[in-house]
C-alpha cells in the first residue's frame, strides 16, 4: 500500500490532495521552488529529500538541459533558494508529523515558457514515482530569452553592444524632459541648453509590476523567435540587454529608457544620433 493510500483514512483523494496542498503552502515550499526556478524560463526537474538525524536534508537534484533552452533551475535562483528550500522542507515535515508523517519525499517541478508552473510533492515509497523521464516536456516553444538563437545573437553582437552601452551611459540623465512624437519616429529631449531631436523607433515596454516585456509593434522587427513573441516574462537587466542588441541590429546609436510615469512601465526606444 502506498503512502497516499495509507493516508486516505476514509477521505476522498481530492480532499487529501487539498490537505497536502495546504501543508505545502504553509511551509513555504512552493515559494522556495518558485524562487529556485528564477524569474523566467522553462524548468523541468525533480528534487529529493529525506530525514537524517531528525533533520530533513536535500539529497538529489535530477534534471537535464532541454533542447529548446532551460530545464535545470536558474543558477542564481538555485543558489539563493537552497537554504529557504531546505528550511521549507523541514517545516513541511514538522507540520505533517502528527497527521501525515513521512521520512523521505520528492517534488517534481515543471514550468513552461508562459510561466505556467506545476509541482507535485510525493512522500515515502510514492516518491519513487517522481522520475524525470516521466515528466511532461514544457515545450517547444521554449522561453525566447533561453533559446539557442538568442544566445547566438548575443555572442555575435557583443562588440556592438559594448558601443551602444557606452553611448547609452554617456547620454543617461542629460535631459530634464522628453517626448516621443505620435508616429513614434522622433524623440525630443529637453536639456538645460535647449531641445534636441533624434530619429528613433519605439521598441516596447517593460512592466515592473508583472515582470513582463511587450513589443510595441504588431509586426516583428526581425525573424528570430524573440522578436516573434509579442510578450514574455523578463527582468529589467534582460530587457536592457535585448534592447541594446536590437539597437545594434537596427544600426542605431543608443538605447533610451525611461519610466512612462513614476514607478510605472518603462519604455525602450532605439535612437539614432
Amino acid at each position: 500500500m502506498s503512502w497516499f493510500e495509507r493516508s486516505l483514512q476514509g477521505r476522498e483523494p481530492e480532499d487529501l490532495d487539498k490537505e497536502v496542498g495546504r501543508f505545502v503552502r504553509a511551509s513555504g515550499l512552493d515559494q522556495a521552488l518558485t524562487q529556485m526556478c528564477g524569474p523566467f524560463g522553462c524548468r523541468r526537474f525533480v528534487i529529493r529529500y529525506e530525514v537524517q538525524g531528525g533533520k530533513v536534508v536535500l539529497t538529489e537534484l535530477e534534471t537535464h538541459a532541454l533542447p529548446f533552452g532551460g530545464g535545470p533551475p536558474d543558477p542564481r535562483g538555485a543558489e539563493e533558494a537552497f537554504q529557504p528550500l531546505a528550511a521549507a522542507a523541514n517545516r513541511l515535515h514538522k507540520n505533517m508529523a502528527t497527521s501525515l508523517p513521512w521520512t523521505r519525499g520528492a517534488v517534481s517541478v515543471v514550468r513552461d515558457a508562459g510561466d505556467n508552473m506545476e509541482f507535485i510533492p510525493l512522500f515515502d515509497e510514492d516518491a519513487d514515482e517522481a522520475v524525470l523521464a516521466d515528466l511532461v516536456v514544457p515545450g517547444p516553444p521554449g522561453h525566447p530569452l533561453e533559446g539557442l538563437s538568442y544566445q547566438d545573437m548575443v555572442a555575435a553582437n557583443e562588440a556592438g553592444m559594448e558601443t551602444v552601452h557606452g553611448e547609452t551611459s554617456r547620454r543617461r540623465g542629460s535631459w530634464s524632459d522628453w517626448e516621443v512624437s505620435e508616429d513614434d519616429k522622433t524623440l525630443t529631449l529637453t536639456h538645460p541648453s535647449g531641445a534636441s531631436r533624434h530619429r528613433c523607433k519605439v521598441l516596447g515596454t517593460f512592466h515592473p509590476s508583472t515582470a513582463r516585456f511587450s513589443w510595441v509593434s504588431d509586426e516583428p522587427i526581425f525573424e528570430e523567435a524573440i522578436f516573434q513573441t509579442p510578450t514574455f516574462s523578463a527582468t529589467l537587466d534582460a530587457v536592457m540587454e535585448l534592447g541594446m542588441i536590437t539597437v545594434v541590429r537596427l544600426d542605431g546609436s543608443w538605447l533610451f529608457l525611461e519610466g512612462l510615469t513614476e514607478g510605472d512601465d518603462i519604455v525602450l526606444v532605439a535612437v539614432w544620433g
